[in-house]
C-alpha cells in the first residue's frame, strides 16, 4: 500500500507521541509507535502501558490500508531532519517493509504486525465525569504546579497533580510534602464535588501536546483512568488511585511577618549564594527592616556567600532556614514580577503569593524550612 503525507506534520506527532513510549515498562511492544491508515486518515499510536496517547492527521494518495508498527526511535530520529518535503511511504503488506521515498533519496524500514498491540483501557460509562477546559487554562495549571509534584515511588499519590473540581473553584495542587504548589480558577465552579489524580508523566506529556493546540480541551474520568481529547490528539492514561493530602489545612491563614520583593532579583541571589552552600543545599534568609539576606556556608570547603536586597518588610526580625533549590523552583514559576513572603515563626511554613494574580485565578506556593 501507498500514501503521501506533510514530514513536517508527521515528525510534530511522532516526537509527541514518542515521550510516552517505553518507561519502565519492560514490554519490547512498547517501543514501537503503531501506525494505521484508513480512509485517507493516519492515525499514529504509542503506549508505555499506564499512557496511551494517538494522534491523526489527513493523508495524500492513499492506496489500500494499513496497520503496522514502527521503532520509534528508528522513525522519530529520520523526521526532523528532512525539513518540510512531501513523503511517500510504500508498505509490504506481507514483508512489512516500508520505503519513505523523499524528494532526494529513499530510507527503508522493518516493521512488524499490529495484531499483538495492547488496547487502551476503556472508561466505564456509568461512573464517566467530564471537564471541559481551554488550552491555555489547561497549560497554566499543569505549568504553575507540576515543578512541585514527588518522585519518589513510595509516595505514589504525590506522584501527580491533583485536580479537584469544587463549588468554590477549580484547583490544580501538586506537593512532595516538603513544597507545594497551588492554582485555583475561582470562575469554575461545580455543584457536584468530584476530583482525580493526574500522573506527572502524562501531565508533563500534556504539557508538551499543547503548545500547538487550540480550542477546548475535553477530559473525562472515572476514577481509575481518563481520557483527554483535543483537536488532534487522545489521550488515555491510568489514573493514580489513593487519598491525596488534605492541602488546605497545611495553608496558613494567618501571618505576622511580610516581605515583598523583586521575583526574579530573589531568585538569581539564591543561584549565586547557593553555590557556596554545603551538600544540604540551607541557604540563611534573615529578615530585618527593609532588607533581606541571603547566607550560605561550606565549612569543609572554606566557602562562603552573602547578598542583600531590598524589600517592602513589615513584623519582627527573623530567620529562617531553606533549602534553595525549592526556594528557585518555586520562584521560576511564580507568575508575578513581585513576590510576597509571609511568614509566622522560623519553624513553619513560608507561604509565597505573587503580588498580582491574573483575573479569577490565585496562585499559592508553600514552602517548608529547615532546621538552621
Amino acid at each position: 500500500m501507498k500514501f503521501t503525507c506533510s514530514s513536517s506534520q508527521l515528525a510534530e506527532r511522532v516526537q509527541v507521541i514518542s515521550r510516552v513510549l517505553g518507561g519502565k515498562n519492560t514490554n519490547p511492544v512498547f517501543n514501537f509507535l503503531y501506525f494505521s491508515v484508513k480512509d485517507n486518515m493516519l492515525t499514529i499510536t504509542g503506549s508505555d502501558g499506564d499512557t496511551t496517547l494517538s494522534g491523526s492527521m489527513q493523508v495524500d494518495e492513499v492506496d489500500g490500508a494499513i496497520d503496522i508498527l514502527l521503532l520509534g526511535n528508528q522513525i522519530g530520529a529520520i523526521l526532523p531532519k528532512l525539513g518540510e518535503q512531501p513523503l511517500t511511504f510504500t508498505i509490504d503488506e506481507r514483508s512489512y517493509s516500508v520505503e519513505i521515498t523523499t524528494m532526494g533519496g529513499k530510507y527503508n524500514y522493518i516493521g512488524q504486525s499490529a495484531e499483538e498491540y495492547p488496547q487502551a483501557k476503556s472508561l466505564v460509562q456509568e461512573k464517566t465525569a467530564e471537564l471541559s477546559l481551554d488550552v491555555a487554562t489547561l497549560q497554566k495549571g499543569i505549568a504553575h504546579t507540576s515543578f512541585a509534584t514527588c518522585d519518589d515511588d513510595l509516595r505514589p499519590v504525590l506522584q501527580g497533580i491533583y485536580v479537584d473540581m469544587t463549588p468554590e473553584g477549580l484547583n490544580f495542587v501538586a506537593t512532595d510534602a516538603r513544597q507545594l504548589a497551588l492554582y485555583q480558577l475561582t470562575d469554575k465552579t461545580f455543584s457536584e464535588p468530584a476530583n482525580f489524580i493526574l500522573p506527572g508523566k502524562t501531565a508533563n506529556t500534556l504539557k508538551t501536546l499543547l503548545t500547538k493546540q487550540q480550542g477546548d480541551v475535553r477530559i473525562y474520568f472515572d476514577g481509575a483512568a481518563l481520557l483527554i481529547q483535543t483537536a488532534n490528539y487522545r489521550m488515555v492514561s491510568r489514573l493514580i488511585e489513593g487519598r491525596f493530602p488534605n492541602y488546605k489545612a497545611v495553608i496558613p491563614q494567618e501571618t505576622v511577618i511580610s516581605a515583598i520583593l523583586d521575583t526574579d532579583g530573589l531568585k538569581m541571589a539564591f543561584d549565586r549564594v547557593s553555590l557556596c552552600a554545603s551538600d544540604n543545599n540551607l541557604v540563611r534568609m534573615r529578615f530585618e527592616e527593609g532588607k533581606v539576606f541571603l547566607l550560605s556556608q561550606d565549612i569543609d570547603f572554606s566557602l562562603s556567600g552573602e547578598e542583600s536586597l531590598p524589600c517592602q518588610f513589615s513584623g519582627s526580625p527573623l530567620e529562617i532556614g531553606v533549602k534553595a533549590k525549592y526556594m528557585s523552583g518555586i520562584l521560576q514559576n511564580l507568575p508575578s514580577e513581585q513576590v510576597e513572603i509571609k511568614l509566622i515563626d522560623a519553624t513553619r511554613p513560608i507561604l509565597l503569593l505573587p503580588v498580582t494574580q491574573a483575573e479569577n485565578t490565585k496562585t499559592t506556593m508553600l514552602l517548608t524550612p529547615m532546621t538552621l
